[in-house]
């Protein structure tokens, strides 16, 4: 497939949730754009039979590179020479670490280079910067996500002046500890963070067996390059049926059926 197809089916611009097919030999490399996209996730799950789990523990160990935990000033992040030096010509991302994106304030520096800000309603309306609220509503209040492009920062500029004040003001010099990785942008290469207090760190690989699940059949949603238009309802509703399993199954429901083998 070529783009995102909304679920459920009926397509309206308030669709949350989009299916896309991609391989991680192609050359477009879809998955990971997607997952630049999304800064405040912090852990993968890979589904796989119990026969390839020895394969796939290996494949990931040789893929996983080390990242950083570092105390930082959000002032830090918008800092020229911080941008010049980890973000500009590498690639960087952060995300703050002991914090709960339901009830406090969480910061990360995406994949696309930016610092994303996901705030609580009282830190939103102290901090005074233009921003959005959030997609999902939750119970316990509002959310606000503040965007700032760090490639557009310009020292000589009214805007960065008054980004730089309004952080000091509400944050001060308070330093939060960041997850970062640094990596080469061309090739995906792990580079080696030089900030000073920076540890390295390396991901944890945890593997969790659930018993008696049966396996839906994929034939169909992975051999459509493209879904043809009378068709789309079919391929929308498997779909569908594909993630409730693999949510059942990441949340380790057993048994978790959706028809097939």
């Amino acid at each position: 497939m070529s783009s995102h197809v909304p679920l459920p089916k009926e397509r309206h611009s308030k669709s949350k949730l989009f299916a896309t097919v991609s391989s991680l030999s192609s050359r477009k490399k879809e998955h990971a754009k997607y997952i630049e996209t999304h800064p405040f996730n912090h852990r993968l799950s890979v589904i796989v039979s119990k026969d390839k789990e020895r394969d796939t523990r290996q494949l990931l160990e040789a893929h996983i590179h080390e990242y950083y935990r570092v105390s930082l000033k959000l002032t830090d992040l918008i800092d020229p020479s911080f941008i010049q030096g980890y973000v500009a010509n590498k690639g960087l991302v952060a995300l703050s670490l002991g914090m709960r994106i339901d009830v406090d304030d969480v910061f990360a520096i995406d994949g696309q280079s930016r610092l994303v800000m996901s705030l609580c309603k009282d830190t939103y309306q102290a901090l005074g910067l233009a921003g959005q609220q959030a997609q999902f509503p939750l119970e316990r209040g509002t959310r606000f996500i503040v965007t700032v492009d760090l490639l557009a920062i310009d020292p000589e500029k009214n805007k960065f002046r008054r980004i730089h004040s309004r952080l000091d003001a509400v944050f001060g010099g308070k330093e939060f500890e960041f997850a970062v990785g640094l990596y080469d942008r061309d090739t995906g290469k792990a580079l080696t963070l030089d900030i000073p207090g920076a540890s390295a760190c390396k991901p944890q690989i945890k593997v969790s067996t659930v018993l008696g699940v049966d396996v839906p059949d994929l034939t169909d949603l992975l051999a459509q390059e493209t879904v043809a238009r009378e068709s789309l309802d079919d391929w929308c509703e498997q779909a569908q049926d594909v993630f409730e399993w693999i949510g059942l199954t990441v949340a380790g429901a057993s048994p978790a059926i959706c028809g097939g083998r």
